[in-house]
Protein backbone atom coordinates (compact mmCIF):
# COMPACT_ATOMS: atom_id res chain seq x y z
CA UNK A 1 0.00 0.00 0.00
CA UNK A 2 1.51 3.36 -0.96
CA UNK A 3 -0.91 5.80 0.64
CA UNK A 4 0.84 8.53 2.62
CA UNK A 5 0.11 9.79 6.11
CA UNK A 6 -1.18 13.09 4.71
CA UNK A 7 -4.05 11.21 3.05
CA UNK A 8 -5.69 10.25 6.35
CA UNK A 9 -4.41 12.76 8.91
CA UNK A 10 -6.59 15.33 10.58
CA UNK A 11 -5.46 18.52 8.88
CA UNK A 12 -7.13 20.98 11.22
CA UNK A 13 -4.77 21.85 14.04
CA UNK A 14 -5.25 24.12 17.02
CA UNK A 15 -2.28 25.77 18.70
CA UNK A 16 -1.81 27.52 22.04
CA UNK A 17 1.15 29.04 23.83
CA UNK A 18 3.08 26.99 26.38
CA UNK A 19 2.01 29.55 29.00
CA UNK A 20 -1.74 29.31 28.21
CA UNK A 21 -3.78 28.15 31.16
CA UNK A 22 -5.82 24.95 31.06
CA UNK A 23 -9.11 26.87 30.91
CA UNK A 24 -7.96 28.42 27.62
CA UNK A 25 -6.87 25.01 26.31
CA UNK A 26 -10.17 23.38 27.26
CA UNK A 27 -12.16 26.20 25.68
CA UNK A 28 -10.15 25.88 22.46
CA UNK A 29 -10.82 22.14 22.32
CA UNK A 30 -14.55 22.80 22.71
CA UNK A 31 -14.77 25.83 20.39
CA UNK A 32 -12.67 24.31 17.62
CA UNK A 33 -14.01 20.74 18.04
CA UNK A 34 -10.40 19.58 18.33
CA UNK A 35 -9.13 16.33 19.76
CA UNK A 36 -5.78 17.80 20.67
CA UNK A 37 -3.97 21.12 20.94
CA UNK A 38 -0.41 21.67 19.79
CA UNK A 39 1.65 23.73 22.22
CA UNK A 40 4.05 26.29 20.80
CA UNK A 41 6.97 28.20 22.23
CA UNK A 42 8.46 30.92 20.02
CA UNK A 43 6.83 29.48 16.87
CA UNK A 44 8.15 25.95 17.55
CA UNK A 45 5.75 23.11 18.42
CA UNK A 46 7.04 21.73 21.73
CA UNK A 47 4.22 19.50 22.96
CA UNK A 48 0.65 18.30 22.64
CA UNK A 49 -2.34 18.28 24.98
CA UNK A 50 -5.24 15.89 24.44
CA UNK A 51 -8.61 15.58 26.10
CA UNK A 52 -7.13 12.81 28.28
CA UNK A 53 -4.41 15.18 29.50
CA UNK A 54 -7.13 17.57 30.66
CA UNK A 55 -9.00 14.75 32.40
CA UNK A 56 -5.80 13.73 34.19
CA UNK A 57 -5.42 17.34 35.34
CA UNK A 58 -8.96 17.23 36.74
CA UNK A 59 -8.24 13.96 38.58
CA UNK A 60 -5.07 15.49 40.04
CA UNK A 61 -7.11 18.52 41.19
CA UNK A 62 -5.08 20.97 39.10
CA UNK A 63 -6.33 24.55 39.09
CA UNK A 64 -7.34 25.26 35.49
CA UNK A 65 -6.76 29.01 35.88
CA UNK A 66 -3.18 28.80 37.14
CA UNK A 67 -1.86 25.56 35.60
CA UNK A 68 -0.10 26.22 32.32
CA UNK A 69 0.02 24.07 29.20
CA UNK A 70 3.72 23.39 29.70
CA UNK A 71 2.89 21.71 33.04
CA UNK A 72 0.64 19.01 31.53
CA UNK A 73 1.63 18.69 27.87
CA UNK A 74 3.03 15.46 26.49
CA UNK A 75 6.71 15.66 25.59
CA UNK A 76 8.86 14.68 23.86
CA UNK A 77 6.80 15.31 20.78
CA UNK A 78 6.79 12.42 18.35
CA UNK A 79 6.41 13.31 14.68
CA UNK A 80 6.14 11.64 11.32
CA UNK A 81 6.51 13.09 7.86
CA UNK A 82 3.43 13.84 5.76
CA UNK A 83 4.80 11.67 2.95
CA UNK A 84 5.62 8.66 5.16
CA UNK A 85 3.80 5.46 4.33
CA UNK A 86 1.04 4.33 6.68
CA UNK A 87 3.10 1.27 7.59
CA UNK A 88 6.08 3.43 8.55
CA UNK A 89 3.80 5.60 10.67
CA UNK A 90 2.36 2.51 12.40
CA UNK A 91 5.89 1.35 13.20
CA UNK A 92 6.50 4.71 14.89
CA UNK A 93 3.26 4.35 16.90
CA UNK A 94 4.36 0.89 18.04
CA UNK A 95 7.87 2.10 18.91
CA UNK A 96 6.73 5.15 20.90
CA UNK A 97 3.48 3.86 22.39
CA UNK A 98 1.82 7.20 21.54
CA UNK A 99 -1.82 7.65 20.54
CA UNK A 100 -1.18 10.71 18.36
CA UNK A 101 1.68 11.88 16.20
CA UNK A 102 2.25 15.35 14.81
CA UNK A 103 2.56 15.31 11.03
CA UNK A 104 5.33 17.50 9.66
CA UNK A 105 6.02 18.74 6.15
CA UNK A 106 9.10 20.77 5.31
CA UNK A 107 9.74 21.41 9.00
CA UNK A 108 6.23 22.69 9.77
CA UNK A 109 3.32 21.04 11.53
CA UNK A 110 0.51 20.29 9.07
CA UNK A 111 -1.72 18.02 11.11
CA UNK A 112 -2.15 15.27 13.66
CA UNK A 113 -2.69 11.58 13.04
CA UNK A 114 -4.38 9.36 15.61
CA UNK A 115 -3.32 5.76 16.05
CA UNK A 116 -6.93 4.61 16.27
CA UNK A 117 -7.77 6.13 12.86
CA UNK A 118 -4.66 4.63 11.27
CA UNK A 119 -5.41 1.18 12.70
CA UNK A 120 -9.00 1.31 11.42
CA UNK A 121 -7.85 2.46 7.99
CA UNK A 122 -5.21 -0.27 7.68
CA UNK A 123 -7.66 -2.91 8.88
CA UNK A 124 -10.34 -1.79 6.42
CA UNK A 125 -7.84 -1.51 3.58
CA UNK A 126 -6.63 -5.03 4.24
CA UNK A 127 -10.14 -6.43 4.49
CA UNK A 128 -11.60 -4.72 1.44
CA UNK A 129 -8.51 -4.15 -0.70
CA UNK A 130 -8.85 -0.38 -0.50
CA UNK A 131 -5.21 0.23 -1.32
CA UNK A 132 -6.20 2.01 -4.52
CA UNK A 133 -8.46 4.66 -3.00
CA UNK A 134 -7.58 8.21 -3.95
CA UNK A 135 -4.34 9.47 -2.48
CA UNK A 136 -5.54 13.04 -2.09
CA UNK A 137 -6.36 15.01 1.07
CA UNK A 138 -10.04 15.18 0.13
CA UNK A 139 -10.39 11.59 1.34
CA UNK A 140 -9.19 12.25 4.87
CA UNK A 141 -10.91 10.59 7.76
CA UNK A 142 -11.91 12.25 11.01
CA UNK A 143 -13.64 15.52 11.68
CA UNK A 144 -11.23 17.94 10.03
Amino acid sequence: MDISVSSIMRSKTVTCSATSNLTTIAQKIIDEDAGSVLISDNQDIVGIITEKDLLRAVLKHKDFETTQAQDVMTVPLDCCDAEDSLEKCMELFEKTGRTRLVVMKEGKSVGVIRRKILERFLSTAKRYSLADIAKTPRHRTGRG
